[in-house]
């Protein structure tokens, strides 16, 4: 802390990369950690699949996305639920659970452990083939 002037670190102090010196950065978003050629063009798959199935039923589902990072998963999940209308939103998560209160009539919560959820899902839809 006694190195920091003007709330600022000075240059020569900010750790480097041991393969390239490259200055190292912290898990931020950008070309250099999430937003890549790979990321551009996954994105723009998900794009296509989303406007050439937006009116067909869509299950959103998602599994023990923590409160890091909402902006990448679960806002993104909330938004769709909410603007189309055939669209239902799942999450299981033991410890955050939690929906948007706009779509908390198409929303399931569900607080438990996601492999006990998945082997009861499971184990269901087993039963359901024997029948």
């Amino acid at each position: 802390m006694p190195k920091v002037k003007d709330h600022c670190l000075p240059t020569e102090l900010i750790p480097k990369s041991d393969i390239n010196g490259s200055e190292l950065i912290l898990g931020a978003r950008g070309p250099q950690f999430l937003e890549g050629k790979r990321y551009f063009e996954e994105h723009q798959k998900w794009n296509k699949f989303m406007a050439d199935h937006r009116s067909e039923k869509i299950l959103f589902l998602e599994m023990g996305v923590g409160r890091m990072t909402p902006m990448f998963i679960q806002e993104p999940f909330w938004k769709m639920t909410q603007y189309l209308k055939n669209s239902f939103y799942i999450n299981i998560n033991p410890k955050d659970a939690m929906t948007n209160p706009m779509i908390h009539d198409c929303s399931l919560l569900i607080g438990d452990d996601i492999n006990e959820v998945l082997k009861e899902v499971s184990a269901k839809i087993k039963e359901k083939d024997n029948d």
